[in-house]
């Protein structure tokens, strides 16, 4: 915020501070929608369920039914995680206590030692315990399945054909830049992002492009804070 509004000073943006921290922060010193203005989206990545290796539940089905007989200990390291979580026990009767940590590798340690029931991360940073076998994957919140074994069913395909949920990133500039700085700003970062060598970085890492232009991703923007802001309501989640 206060940053010069010539196209030099750019941010990168993921949905934690952009999306999520306007519902779940109080007195929050920037706004995103009004402050900033979206460049480019760049990348998204899947979040997945995770559980111990060992868990008695094999499928999201299994999972969600017992978690509507008697609340399942979720271990999330962002506001996110957790809102996604949120809206699926919305969706489908489970409930879930929450248990917040710092960091990523503090759930998943605790998933392993058998103090969580269950864990919801990006597969990107998961997936080399998932394929070791150290942690079990349930569901992805893809709209697809992943492209990496193992092969998980999405939970749009597990019964909740609404649900979505992965981590994005995206160029944001000041809020006063110019549209035409803006536009050649974007034209650019396309190009770059559908260099051969970008593509093949994003299979590796499991992600997919986020091809939206400055207005789509004001549009998709918008549309994730309404959205999360819905199912902080319904889950009555108050800033803190």
């Amino acid at each position: 915020k206060g940053a010069p509004a010539d196209g030099y000073t750019l941010l990168l943006g993921s949905n934690p501070p952009m999306s999520f921290n306007p519902i779940v922060k109080k007195d929050l010193p920037y706004d995103p929608l009004k402050d900033l203005k979206p460049v480019r989206g760049l990348f998204k990545a899947m979040n997945v369920v995770v559980v111990p290796p060992d868990s008695p539940f094999n499928s999201l089905a299994e999972l969600i039914e017992a978690a509507r007989k008697k609340p399942l200990n979720l271990g999330t390291s962002f506001a996110g995680y957790r809102l996604d979580m949120e809206w699926l026990a919305t969706l489908s009767g489970a409930k879930f206590n929450n248990v917040p940590y710092k960091g990523t590798p503090q759930v998943l340690t605790d998933l392993m030692g058998h103090h969580l029931d269950l864990g919801f991360t990006d597969r990107g940073v998961v997936d080399p315990l998932l394929n070791s076998g150290k942690v079990k994957g349930l569901a992805v919140g893809g709209n697809t399945r992943y492209r990496k074994p193992p092969d998980l069913p999405t939970v749009r395909e597990s019964g909740y054909p609404e649900y979505t949920s992965f981590a994005w990133t995206a160029v944001f500039a000041p809020a006063e830049t110019p549209d035409h700085i803006v536009t050649k700003l974007s034209d650019a970062t396309r190009k770059a992002m559908e260099s051969e060598p970008l593509k093949e970085y994003l299979t590796k890492m499991g992600g997919d492009l986020l091809p939206l232009g400055p207005v789509e991703m004001r549009e998709f923007h918008v549309a994730e804070i309404a959205r999360y802001r819905r199912v902080a309501e319904a889950a009555g989640i108050k800033p803190e």
